[in-house]
Formats: C-alpha cells, structure tokens, sequence
C-alpha cells in the first residue's frame, strides 16, 4: 500500500480536540496545547461555521489537520459567505507524501457539497513555501500589507 493510500480523512469531533490542540500549537505556537484547547471549546459554538479534519494512518496516527471556517467576508473571493482555509500541518515525517493533497481533496469535496463555489485561504507575504503549496489548485488574488496605529500617541514628524 503507497503512502497516499494509507492516508485516511475525517471530520473531527470533540473527542479530537486534545490532539487538535496540539497539532495547533505546532503551527501557531505563539499559543500553549491548553490556551488552543481552550479556542477549540469556544469555537465548537459556532454553529456550524468552524470545521477540522484529521488526517491519519489506518491505525490511527495523526499525520496532520487542517481547519477551515466559513467566513462572512473573504478577500479576493466573489461570493459571501464563503469558506476559508485557516491552516494546514502535517507531521514533519510525513511531509511529501500527499497528506496536504488529502486534506484539500476532502476539505474541497464537503464544501462544494454544501453548495460553495470557492474557497479562499491567505499566508503572510514572506511564507514561501505556502505560496507553493496553494499553487496546487489557487489563484493569487491581491497582495497586502497590514498597517498599525495606536491612537492616543502623536503622529512622528516627517
């Protein structure tokens, strides 16, 4: 059996969210397993509107997750409500072997199900390597930079 054959997809659940949490933290780590734990409990309240999917081996082995919200508003998309890929992680030993591919397939399939037309998703200007993994089926839509200020200080002089 190839390596893309053993890889198997499901919706999570409540029961996945420990192990959810913790993939999480390996991709957002500016958060603990147990403040990603606490978010999943909030966002298991939105009615619909927040999925994840585990990627595993037959015999259970988490290889990676991705989450995808439906968003009010996405940028670059042409239809609202419409879904969007918040993250992708895969398993550094698995990395390569289309467990990335397998996540999009099944996220793609579930939402064209649902009636959606489009996904969008986003990665920060400097992530190359994500630039490349959404070549494999995405279509750049606009470039962005964010900007801050704080209010209550004094504008710097010129």
């Amino acid at each position: 059996m190839s390596a893309a054959e053993r890889i198997q997809i499901r919706l999570m659940t409540e029961a996945d969210h420990s192990v959810w949490a913790e993939m999480r933290a390996r991709l957002w780590p500016d958060g603990s397993p147990e403040a990603h734990l606490h978010d999943l409990k909030i966002l298991a309240f939105r009615h619909g509107r927040h999925f994840g999917w585990l990627a595993h081996s037959p015999e259970g082995e988490p290889l990676g997750f991705a989450e995808a919200t439906i968003r009010d508003d996405a940028n670059g998309c042409c239809a609202a409500p419409t879904p969007f890929l918040e993250g992708v992680w895969v398993e550094p030993g698995h990395r390569r072997e289309g467990v990335g591919r397998a996540l999009m397939r099944q996220i793609s399939e579930h939402f064209a199900v649902k009636g959606f037309n489009e996904i969008c998703s986003e990665a920060e200007i400097s992530n190359h390597a994500a630039h490349l993994a959404h070549a494999g089926g995405f279509a750049e839509t606009e470039r962005v930079v964010d900007f801050r200020k704080p209010l209550g200080e004094p504008p710097p002089e010129s």
